[in-house]
């Protein structure tokens, strides 16, 4: 019986041997051959994007920035041609749609507008959001003007039922580039888009409160009344419970509407909501929610009220978190103003 139990395991021991030492080779090989395979792919990828943006291109080189914008990968490239002239910048980007999506951005810092936009990877609706592949579509942001709003269906034209794919990729290419830029000390000023004529002031007018013509008459025709309204609130026993103040700000997707409620003790926030607006959903629309609300709790005129400095911005909603910043921090000055508490706190 021990003779037999032996001869066995001399049959076993070789087989196990042999499975082992191959599962070694096997994981050995792996870890050996998938760093190569990993950055032959990401080549294959730089190249899809440098060649289709800048066809001249002969080579590239790494800029240090210290605080890249949310979404922008690391390094950003400064691209030449063989004649050693700069032509560019260019920089992999991820942004979101109805899903992620991942691009390559070229732009140029001197004109400040975009070179070209390449989708490297995206998980989009087939048929509808997938079309921000398409040559269409992507070739309407060569040489666009950085200072441009770049509104969906307004100054980039909109994919047909895929408005938030489109909103996604503008929002990520305009947003990043001028990060980008800003992060190197370019700035770039945004243009105020005209609300449409004689329409639109049209329009506007009606929107203005009825005493409106006395204060034209009293400060002129030609003043601007930028929309909010203000409300003392008090108790029953007449004690002052807050000031309620309504103010409009431009968003991304247009007017954002904030009410925001101060305590008339210290002039300091007692909360923030968003009554309505026309951001992005799944990007902007964030600003209506308790997590970015909530920061400006027990905030006076006296802080800065900036996003990046003592509010948190939402990733790849700087506008819209700016919009809903500056209506909070109007409504305070409206409030020293209107209550007599004085400035320069």
């Amino acid at each position: 019986m021990t003779a037999r139990r032996n001869k066995m395991w001399e049959m076993l021991l070789p087989l196990i041997l042999v499975a082992g030492l191959s599962g070694l080779i096997v994981s050995v090989f792996y870890a050996w051959i998938n760093p190569i395979i990993e950055a032959r792919r990401e080549q294959e990828v730089i190249e899809m994007g440098l060649r289709t943006i800048f066809p001249e291109a002969a080579r590239m080189s790494a800029v240090e920035i210290d605080d890249l914008p949310p979404g922008v990968e690391a390094p950003v490239y400064e691209v030449f041609d063989n004649q050693n002239q700069s032509l560019g910048l260019m920089y992999y980007v991820t942004g979101q749609g109805w899903d992620v999506f991942r691009l390559a951005v070229g732009v140029d810092p001197v004109e400040k507008r975009v070179v070209g936009v390449r989708v490297l990877e995206h998980q989009e609706t087939p048929g509808l959001g997938s079309a921000i592949t398409e040559e269409w579509f992507l070739s309407q942001f060569a040489g666009k003007d950085l200072a441009d709003p770049f509104r969906a269906g307004e100054d980039v034209e909109a994919i047909s039922g895929a408005t938030v794919s489109t909103r996604g990729v503008a929002d990520t290419v305009s947003r990043s580039a001028r990060e980008v830029l800003a992060a190197m000390g370019v700035e770039v000023e945004v243009a105020v888009q005209p609300t449409g004529g004689a329409q639109g002031q049209a329009a506007a007018r009606r929107a203005e409160p009825g005493y409106a013509q006395r204060i034209r008459e009293a400060l002129g025709e030609d003043v601007t009344l930028e929309p909010a309204e203000v409300w003392l609130v008090k108790a029953e026993e007449g004690g002052q419970l807050a000031w309620a103040v309504r103010v409009e700000e431009q968003g991304y997707g247009g007017p954002v509407s904030v009410l925001t409620l101060i305590d008339p003790a210290d002039v300091t926030v007692l909360g923030v909501e968003v009554l309505s607006h026309n951001e992005t959903p799944g990007l902007g629309d964030a600003v209506a929610e308790p997590f970015f609300l909530q920061q400006f709790f027990q905030k006076g005129p006296q802080d800065p009220l900036q996003v990046g400095v003592d509010i948190d911005g939402i990733t790849m909603a700087t506008y819209s978190a700016e919009a809903v910043t500056k209506a909070v921090k109007r409504a305070l000055e409206m409030v020293e103003v209107v209550g007599g508490y004085g400035g320069g706190r």
